[in-house]
């Protein structure tokens, strides 16, 4: 069985261009236990990828 490491959170890439969008959708998803990277646009994602 494997188990879970208590400090561990999964990572959700979240690539939004409208700033306001972006922080909403952080505080929504870090309330429910997720880390985020946050990203602009493509040209972002393609140097993070």
């Amino acid at each position: 069985m494997v188990q879970k490491r208590q400090d561990y959170k999964p990572l959700i890439l979240l690539i939004e261009d409208n700033s306001e969008v972006r922080l909403a959708a952080r505080f929504v998803l870090e309330d429910l236990g997720y880390t985020i990277e946050e990203l602009e646009n493509r040209v972002q994602t393609r140097d993070w990828l």
